[in-house]
């Protein structure tokens, strides 16, 4: 897994975490969007939680 901490002017703190594979079978992608909510939830982080705009489409609807 890679985690990163990203910090955003206007938006706040985010983490990051992303894992690459090759097999792309619904059971694997299943499998290890299951590994990263575990990952997640280890950090205090719920699905909830999960942020799924890009930062670019976030900072354009604060400008709104």
């Amino acid at each position: 897994y890679h985690i990163e901490l990203v910090e955003i002017e206007r938006l706040g703190s985010f983490v990051e975490i992303e894992t690459l594979c090759e097999d792309k079978t619904e059971a694997t992608v299943k499998k290890v969007q299951n590994e990263l909510f575990e990952v997640l939830e280890k950090c205090g982080i719920s699905k909830t939680d999960i942020e799924e705009r890009y930062y670019s489409d976030m900072l354009k609807e604060k400008q709104a």
